[in-house]
């Protein structure tokens, strides 16, 4: 046993040394060996070992799990606004939908669902400031008078009075 200890401890050195690396050319194919081709040949001049350094300032796996988690959570994020987003245009079509099969105008609605809903307005009347765009429809019917305010194309509100004579 105390052999083949001292055995191992001598011959360790040898086998972690750094090994000697030919290059050969056989049959017109390059190939590499760890044994000479040629008797004469001397080992390839090889270009030095890449290191990379370890420990807390060269964390590259952590640095990457962590930046696969921040990039995971903005598109957890990302999805939960989306799916948000999503469910309050799908509401709104579903309320308008129901406006005009109900025939009520409902906000929300643009300027062809509400002419389905009551038809071509009575009187119009446009403003415009800072880019945005307001427009009045008046319906006058039946002693009643429906107000419908366009706010860049959607209804804003819906005010129906009596009107006086």
């Amino acid at each position: 046993m105390r052999f083949l200890l001292i055995l191992m401890a001598v011959t360790l050195p040898a086998v972690s040394a750094e090994a000697a690396v030919y290059k050969c050319r056989i049959d017109g194919r390059l190939s590499f060996s760890d044994k000479p081709c040629r008797a004469e040949q001397a080992p390839a001049a090889l270009p030095a070992a890449v290191v990379v350094a370890s420990g807390p300032r060269a964390d590259l796996l952590g640095a990457h799990q962590r930046r696969r988690q921040r990039l995971a959570e903005a598109n957890s994020q990302a999805s939960q606004d989306w799916l948000e987003n999503y469910q309050q245009r799908k509401a709104q079509a579903e309320r308008v939908r129901a406006g005009v099969v109900g025939g009520k105008v409902v906000r929300g609605m643009d300027a062809r669902d509400v002419q389905f809903v009551l038809g071509q307005p009575d009187r119009v009347s446009s403003t415009s400031s800072g880019g945005s765009e307001r427009q009045q429809w008046t319906y006058l019917e039946q002693g009643r008078s429906t107000v419908v305010k366009f706010h860049d194309g959607s209804v804003a509100s819906v005010r129906q009075s009596r009107r006086s004579h």
